[in-house]
């Protein structure tokens, strides 16, 4: 209170004037302060939302890269798997092709598919196909469900792989020509079979049918990063594709848990799949146990 006494007496002992003169210097410093307090809150806002452009066209710049990156890693995989579907058919083509040139006594050359040329192509295809699968691992942080993706790949390179090594490629390279290792000269060749040759384009279909289906997966894939990467710069949308044959499948990232479902319980990928974790889970069970008998 003394304090408090002392103030006001010796507020109301200075002149009128120039009380007037404090009381309204005090209006302007508050004033001033408050002026300055909005104007900090306003530069705050413009800075975050500064902030929030810039992240935003990053963001917009980092997924057109991605989708760039995403349209030529498609292609490279559709291109090798067209030049091992086409090597495959050429060759059948081939040998029909002198087999009828034969029957009419016209002259008529070997057949120019060669057995490393064709593992070359192999190797080329389900490696460019590999490669998406690691680059969906490598960018599953912006959208989890393109694994779907990543497994509809394996599913085509586990059943093309194991069509081609499996039958495919030891019964080919009984049937075309091949050169001496040493000369380099063409060995004696002889036409197959007609059976042999049949049972060979039966051994392609299967290796063929699996690539197919890897190319459309690719299309599939390219539609569907295509709306997510792009959807947010441009109004319309990418349809989805649509197979003439309901047996087929179209992926869709809407549908990524039950295609995740169907490649696992209803693929050969799959059933590996589940072996090979269940021997793994046995072998760890077994070595656990054994620990705890040991302690």
């Amino acid at each position: 209170m003394g304090l408090w006494h002392g103030i006001s007496a010796f507020w109301w002992s200075l002149d009128a004037p120039l009380r007037a003169a404090l009381v309204g210097a005090t209006a302007t410093v508050t004033a001033s302060a408050v002026g300055v307090g909005v104007v900090v809150m306003q530069l705050r806002r413009q800075a975050r939302n500064a902030l929030d452009q810039l992240h935003r066209a990053e963001a917009a710049k980092l997924k057109v890269h991605l989708y760039e990156g995403i349209v030529v890693q498609c292609e490279v995989a559709t291109n090798a798997g067209l030049d091992l579907i086409q090597y495959l058919r050429a060759f059948r083509m081939e040998m029909q092709n002198a087999r009828t040139l034969q029957q009419l006594g016209a002259l008529w050359t070997l057949p120019s598919a060669r057995f490393m040329q064709m593992l070359a192509l192999q190797q080329t295809a389900s490696r460019s196909t590999i490669a998406l699968v690691t680059s969906i691992e490598r960018w599953e942080i912006i959208e989890p469900r393109l694994s779907v993706f990543q497994t509809a790949f394996n599913v085509c390179i586990h059943d093309w792989t194991t069509a081609f090594f499996g039958a495919y490629s030891p019964f080919a390279m009984r049937l075309m020509p091949a050169a001496h290792p040493h000369t380099g000269e063409l060995l004696p060749w002889d036409l197959p079979s007609v059976s042999d040759e049949e049972k060979l384009g039966e051994l392609a279909s299967k290796v063929t049918d699996a690539v197919e289906t890897a190319g459309m997966y690719i299309v599939d894939f390219q539609r569907e990063t295509q709306n997510l990467f792009l959807g947010d710069l441009f109004p319309a949308r990418v349809a989805p594709r649509l197979p003439m044959d309901p047996r087929l499948i179209a992926i869709t990232l809407d549908r990524h848990k039950e295609l995740e479902k169907h490649f696992s319980n209803a693929t050969a990928w799959g059933r590996v799949k589940r072996e090979a974790e269940g021997r793994v889970q046995s072998e760890l069970d077994a070595r656990a146990a054994a620990e705890d008998t040991s302690l």
